[in-house]
């Protein structure tokens, strides 16, 4: 009966939100109407952050209005028991069992983003919840437990070993009353920190060879599949409530945003679930979703346009030496001629070499799997993408020590590079993960990413350009088409043809699954 009236406050208390946005401006969320999917997402980003940023202390009194029950208690979710009196019953370093006091709770662990603000004092995902259930849950992702290795008072929240397919460790499960609260949370910080959530990792399993136990490396979805799969069953189970609703304006009026997931319930299947072709409205706002709606996550999104297939058979490349000779959609190799090794098949934090002869500044090689790899170059200077062409994804320095990655997300500091020239030796440096550059390491033979002083490396480009069409005036007038830059960046959406290539800028572009050169 109590979640019956908490809907029907919902219902009627938002009613102005669907028609006009929240606090009746129309304006807050307009720039994300009529989108859908990934630009949604990027758009409520844009929305949503930078917010202010509040101290740790602040925290302690913003919970005296955003997190206090009807009858002036703190509101925990992690316990049953408990009854904080706000300010007075806060931890002081002293506790030894459930129902002493209460901290604050990061319900994305902080140690998963190294501590870092604006994300370590973020008041949306930082609720206050009984000390000693807090440090039982310790940094151990959200998910749903078998068997039981500790539960609060009642069995209100359990710590054990997941139930879930995609994962056996250690998972801490919530309560189903606020499940939902948990997911939404998880959605927001997923949007608000869209350009920085890729370099979260969060290792406690590590299984097979995985990064990361709940983070995809991808900026988009996140999320691995059996997360988001789980956070989007618990949203749609546990709707938004009062308290939510109540939570959200408090927030707003101390930190200047909103978690759009609670104005808009249901809005996380506009971007990662079965609602993702219908376009975003909050004039036109669709509240009765079902579950029987919600189509098979797509979690792992590859880049769009795909790049073209690698150059086959063996080829000619020329030695690099300068910046003014790097050029986006030109394919490259990674050579240690101090070895005559180049950069090889991924093996997981690491590119193994193999051999190759260098001669007069060149190098003739076939390439693919058990020979180098071709790295297709995108972005610009000082953030070029470099993009493995065997194995579709981007090389990114998401994980910490000296250690490389593969990503799919193209968008993410930790997927760009700086590429500078010095006696014939290029420095490929990330720039997510400062003083990190990639090297050859001949003591333990691979090509990876470090701080300290290993062997240079230098670049070699494939010189023949292939497939590239001037642009003709062709007959296609009326045809509807996206313009997308040689790096996959959409350049012109839904844009007639006859129109297509005014206002471009000199370079090559892929248009109607075809490249064109503006001259």
């Amino acid at each position: 009966m109590r979640r019956i009236l908490h809907i029907l406050f919902f219902l009627v208390s938002t009613l102005a939100i669907y028609g006009q946005g929240p606090n009746g401006s129309g304006t807050y969320y307009q720039t994300a109407d009529g989108l859908k999917a990934k630009d949604l997402k990027t758009a409520l980003f844009n929305i949503i952050f930078p917010h202010k940023i509040l101290g740790y202390n602040d925290l302690w009194t913003a919970y005296k209005t955003t997190d206090v029950t009807a009858d002036g208690y703190i509101w925990d979710m992690y316990s049953d028991m408990t009854q904080y009196t706000p300010g007075t019953d806060q931890d002081q370093g002293s506790h030894s069992k459930e129902g002493d006091t209460y901290n604050r709770e990061h319900s994305m662990p902080k140690s998963w983003f190294g501590d870092q603000e604006p994300m370590y004092t973020d008041l949306f995902h930082i609720v206050p919840t009984d000390s000693y259930v807090n440090g039982m849950r310790s940094n151990y992702p959200y998910g749903e437990v078998g068997s039981v290795s500790y539960s609060s008072h009642n069995g209100f929240s359990k710590l054990g070993t997941s139930s879930l397919p995609g994962y056996s460790g250690t998972v801490f499960e919530p309560n189903d009353q606020y499940k939902g609260d948990f997911a939404r949370n998880y959605f927001y910080m997923a949007t608000a920190y869209q350009d920085k959530i890729v370099g979260f990792t969060s290792v406690q399993n590590n299984q097979n060879g995985t990064v990361s136990d709940i983070f995809s490396g991808n900026s988009y979805s996140v999320y691995v599949k059996w997360t988001l799969d789980m956070l989007l069953r618990w949203a749609h189970n546990d709707p938004v409530s009062e308290k939510e609703v109540n939570r959200n304006s408090a927030v707003y009026t101390i930190q200047g945003n909103r978690n759009p997931f609670i104005d808009y319930p249901g809005l996380e299947q506009y971007i990662w679930g079965g609602m993702e072709d219908h376009a975003f409205s909050y004039d036109n706002y669709d509240t009765n979703i079902t579950w029987s709606d919600i189509a098979e996550v797509n979690y792992s999104p590859a880049p769009d346009p795909t790049p073209d297939p690698p150059v086959t058979g063996e080829n000619l490349y020329r030695k690099v030496t300068s910046s003014a000779d790097m050029k986006a959609g030109d394919l490259y190799i990674v050579v240690c001629e101090k070895y005559n090794k180049a950069l090889s098949d991924f093996a997981g934090k690491y590119f193994n070499g193999v051999n190759v002869s260098v001669s007069n500044s060149t190098v003739t090689t076939a390439t693919g799997t058990g020979y180098p790899h071709q790295l297709k170059l995108g972005g610009s200077s000082n953030a070029w993408t470099l993009y493995d062409v065997q194995n579709n994804a981007y090389l990114a320095k998401i994980t910490t020590k000296n250690a490389i990655d593969e990503t799919i997300d193209a968008t993410a500091g930790t997927s760009l590079w700086s590429i500078s020239f010095s006696d014939g030796n290029a420095a490929i440096s990330n720039n997510g993960a400062s003083g990190f550059s990639l090297k050859w390491n001949n003591s333990s033979p691979r090509f990876t990413c470090y701080t300290s002083s290993m062997d240079d490396v230098q670049l070699y480009r494939y010189d023949v350009s292939a497939g590239i069409k001037k642009v003709i005036a062709d007959d296609k007038t009326g045809y509807w088409l996206n313009v997308y830059s040689l790096d996959g960046r959409l350049v012109k959406r839904h844009i007639r043809w006859e129109n297509a290539f005014d206002g471009l800028a000199k370079g090559v572009y892929i248009i109607d699954h075809q490249k064109f050169v503006v001259r």
